[in-house]
């Protein structure tokens, strides 16, 4: 699978991982935040996914691997562009909470704000896709 193959897919899967978010948030009861939780997980380490990916197409250089992996592959993606600025603010947390989410054994969640932070996700995935979406219409010029 080539580097662009590999984008269209996470960019595929991310997209219904967002709608299956959007679906959940709707009205999270006390079984639905876990999973939401796990969603909100899944959309980040897919955009991570496709983050890494988009930096090898670019060729703007990973970073090292380390215990700050995932925060430096993050800054890199910023620098780059690859996350607009309205949208960086959810990202970074979304890092945090994914961490947070996974090793966080029996971590108690508030519903309305892992609700929250669903909605603000969805939000940043539609500013994202359409800076994607904007940059490859100017290439393609």
């Amino acid at each position: 699978m080539t580097l662009a193959e590999g984008i269209a897919s996470d960019i595929e899967r991310i997209s219904k991982t967002i709608a299956d978010l959007k679906t959940s948030a709707a009205e999270p009861g006390f079984n639905q935040v876990p999973a939401l939780a796990q969603l909100l997980s899944q959309f980040y380490t897919g955009l991570e996914s496709c983050l890494e990916k988009k930096l090898k197409l670019a060729g703007a250089g990973m970073p090292a691997k380390s215990e700050n992996y995932h925060k430096a592959l993050l800054l890199r993606a910023i620098e780059s562009r690859l996350i607009p600025p309205s949208s960086t603010d959810v990202i970074v947390d979304l890092l945090g909470f994914r961490h947070f989410a996974r090793h966080g054994y029996g971590a108690e969640f508030r519903a309305e704000e892992v609700r929250n932070k669903a909605l603000n996700a969805e939000k940043a995935w539609n500013e994202i896709r359409s800076s994607w979406d904007s940059a490859e219409s100017r290439q393609a010029k």
